[in-house]
């Protein structure tokens, strides 16, 4: 960070942006900011060729949530990156490189390490961001389940928004609209659906800090939707603290009404016309039939944005 810091003089705004720099300034000026000493490297690879093989190394890595491993099985990786890449290194000397030179890897006891796993999940991106079409949309949906979880998908959605959307976001969205039996407008019908489908069950703590709370039915589902609604939609993702304090009574209020002395209560007992629903029906937050509305028409925009520029070669061209 100081290094991309004294280069930039700002921190990017993107994450993407940051690691690039940060890559760069291990690269290439981690040394000269020592007096003047540069280490030498033994490979020769430039700049993009190593982080074409260190982006492979990390997606091989990553796949198999290899974060420390023994020098042995690093090294068999990386011989293995030489088909991926079609480049020619000496394992050994990359290695070496990557740990002492651009310290891009460090050691933990007898074993390699990433300096920061955040390093890990950049170089996957970016490995996934330059794959062709077909692997690109496999590999997207592999590591989508971890979204909710770690930073690849957010940030491949910097470096390449057009592939999230299309293997990520759209599948999820539709996923919904089927599974609510979704046509033109929301009724209460599809936004119990949507409960359902998302939530297993609602409980009402006795925690007087926790409140009514859901059990994540879907998790993979649960963390797209969130993740679409908060990269393209207007109302905020979940409710402020204030927000939930003002709104709590009326949950409690509507869960005792329904359920009575119950704690937990599985999805599948709500109706249509129960005060728990109307509740949550009318929640700011993404228990609310507006944050469905607009989660929903998040898929209209994209799949015209999408069109929009697939039919834009004229109109750049002509």
């Amino acid at each position: 960070m100081l290094l991309t810091y004294q280069d930039t003089a700002h921190i990017p705004s993107k994450l993407s942006i940051f690691y690039n720099q940060a890559y760069e300034s291990l690269f290439q000026k981690h040394d000269a900011l020592k007096g003047g000493y540069q280490r030498e490297r033994r490979t020769t690879l430039d700049i993009q060729d190593f982080a074409r093989v260190f982006a492979a190394f990390c997606v091989r890595t990553y796949d198999k949530r290899q974060f420390t491993f023994p020098v042995s099985s690093a090294l068999d990786v990386l011989d293995r990156c030489k088909a991926l890449t079609q480049l020619d290194y000496d394992s050994q000397a990359f290695l070496d490189d990557a740990h002492q030179a651009v310290c891009l890897l460090v050691e933990e006891g007898v074993d390699i390490a990433f300096a920061h796993r955040s390093f890990q999940e950049y170089f996957t991106a970016r490995f996934v961001s330059t794959s062709p079409p077909q692997v690109k949309a496999q590999l997207i949906r592999r590591f989508s389940v971890s979204a909710g979880a770690d930073a690849v998908i957010p940030l491949l959605h910097e470096i390449d928004p057009y592939a999230v959307e299309q293997h990520y976001l759209l599948p999820a969205i539709q996923r919904v609209k089927q599974q609510i039996g979704f046509k033109r407008s929301v009724g209460v019908s599809h936004f119990l659906k949507y409960i359902r489908l998302l939530f297993s069950s609602f409980e009402n703590s006795t925690d007087e800090q926790r409140g009514i709370s859901a059990t994540i039915a879907d998790s993979s589902l649960f963390h797209a939707i969130r993740f679409a609604h908060s990269h393209y939609a207007q109302l905020p993702e979940s409710m402020d603290q204030a927000t939930r304090d003002s709104q709590r009574p009326a949950f409690e209020a509507s869960f005792e009404a329904e359920f009575g002395d119950a704690t937990r209560v599985p999805a599948s007992r709500f109706a249509t016309n129960g005060p728990f629903v109307r509740a949550l029906m009318q929640s700011s937050g993404h228990w609310g039939i507006a944050y469905l509305r607009q989660v929903l028409a998040i898929d209209t925009t994209i799949r015209r944005r999408h069109s929009d520029a697939e039919s834009s070669l004229e109109a750049i061209l002509g």
